[in-house]
């Protein structure tokens, strides 16, 4: 028995094929903040402090 493992690695069309424009960007933008928060989880805190939402006071990252 081998260790070797395959994992799927779609292409675009495979992700978003079929969806409209402003599907693709709503993709694209959760993509985006994805990116973004595995980036602040690998490298440290973020530059700029979180705003505090007026009504509860947790903290909020702008979009």
């Amino acid at each position: 028995m081998s260790d070797w493992t395959w994992e799927h690695e779609p292409d675009a069309e495979n992700v978003v094929g079929g969806l409209d424009k402003a599907q693709r960007l709503e993709v694209e933008a959760i993509a985006q903040r994805i990116a973004d928060a595995v980036g602040v989880r690998r490298i440290g805190k973020p530059s700029t402090p979180p705003r505090r939402h007026p009504a509860s006071g947790r903290s909020q990252r702008a979009p």
